[in-house]
């Protein structure tokens, strides 16, 4: 399955990111891809958030882990890991970070996954976000046998 989604203000990446949110579960990755700028951190923030509401935890400050690489969001509910890959110069560098540890039982989000790649397992989600002269475009692809649920699809396709 591939989808692409107009991504004509705010509150339609705010809706997509809370859907695919909705049916995600462990062991789940999601690879996001696009220039700097684009909205990867945002539709992250916008997940993470949903599962702290689905909850009804409250939300620490999402932020981009540029600099310290991961930020972890664990619960007695779950465990999310954000990984943003943008500084990581070789694959040895990032198997230093342990990633490999943190791809069992978590979800895991990464920004700028092209070095990681050969570490992650096949099955993912690739949401690229590109930017249109009216907002962006945001395009899903199920990658390695990953599925976006059905009724998941058909609300995405009404945003």
């Amino acid at each position: 399955m591939s989808l692409k989604i107009n991504v004509t203000d705010i509150n339609i990446l705010h809706s997509a990111a809370d859907l695919i949110a909705s049916q995600c579960q462990k062991n789940d990755v999601i690879c996001f891809y696009g220039n700097l700028g684009t909205g990867k951190t945002t539709f992250i923030q916008f997940f993470i958030r949903s599962f702290y509401e689905k909850f009804n935890l409250p939300c620490p400050v999402v932020t981009s882990p540029t600099f310290s690489i991961i930020h972890d969001y664990e619960t007695d509910f779950f465990h999310i890991t954000h990984f943003d890959l943008y500084r990581i110069e070789s694959e040895s560098e990032l198997e230093n970070t342990g990633i490999e540890d943190y791809l069992e039982d978590n979800i895991c989000l990464i920004e700028w996954p092209q070095i990681a790649q050969s570490l992650l397992p096949a099955k993912q989600l690739h949401i690229i976000i590109e930017h249109t002269q009216h907002g962006r475009i945001l395009r899903l692809k199920e990658m390695g046998g990953y599925i976006v649920n059905k009724s998941v699809q058909e609300q995405l396709i009404l945003l």
